[in-house]
């Protein structure tokens, strides 16, 4: 069907075009107001070492209360590698940082195979009543990058219990998985994650089509019986 155009709205772009050619020594000027930005920390590194060569915050942040009450923010990729009090003074500042030493590897459902945290993230779940992470494993098999494990442990720091394999793929790859509560109701028995899929870091697939390097959304069925031996002590 043709669209029929709307006469007074090209009329009425023909009398701006008839204004614009009658002034042609008008300048059309288009005024704006940048903000304006202070500074709050303004380091010299030449003279003082960057914080990062010592220690950095990374990843996805988590926040926690402890026990005493104190709150606290952590930054993990998939585990806990360093935490700072919850305020933004303590953020900016990095004699407030504690460095955390998570598992290099975690045991899993199969006693011979501990698998390898790659990159992932945390989130408490109150379905579960546990911390969960799913996270991809490094040098996984069958693909180096695309194999995902479900976890739980009682706070963000673990001991994380025995993790299960939720989510393979056949010589492809996907990374950065990334939990998502914040999509699903607090205590809904779903766990929504998201990666990265891609054919990069594979043994050279063929790309799928209209797929490839797209952030592909899934659901965990969190009262699966499957799960059931992840759940930490």
């Amino acid at each position: 069907m043709r669209r029929t155009p709307n006469a007074s709205l090209i009329r009425s772009r023909l009398s701006v075009l008839r204004h614009l050619r009658a002034t042609p020594s008008s300048p059309i000027s288009i005024c704006c107001t940048l903000p304006s930005f202070n500074f709050l920390v303004s380091p010299n590194l030449r003279s003082q070492p960057f914080p990062c060569a010592t220690k950095c915050y990374e990843g996805h942040t988590a926040s926690w209360e402890d026990e005493r009450g104190k709150k606290w923010v952590f930054f993990a990729n998939p585990l806990p590698k360093l935490r700072c009090p919850a305020s933004f003074e303590s953020w900016q500042n990095p004699s407030a940082w504690e460095v955390l030493k998570p598992a290099e590897t975690l045991a899993t459902t199969n006693e011979a195979v501990y698998a390898k945290p790659h990159a992932g993230s945390i989130a408490w779940n109150s379905f579960r009543k546990h911390w969960v992470t799913v996270f991809m494993e490094a040098r996984g098999k069958p693909s180096a990058f695309g194999e995902l494990w479900y976890g739980e442990a009682p706070a963000p720091t673990g001991p994380w219990g025995p993790a299960v394999k939720i989510l393979s793929h056949e010589n492809y790859t996907f990374y950065n998985p990334r939990l998502h509560p914040e999509f699903t109701p607090a205590d809904s028995p779903i766990l929504i994650f998201e990666g990265t899929y891609t054919r990069e870091f594979a043994d050279r697939p063929s790309p799928t089509p209209r797929y490839d390097y797209n952030q592909i959304l899934y659901r965990l069925d969190l009262d699966s019986p499957a799960l059931k031996a992840a759940a930490s002590s």
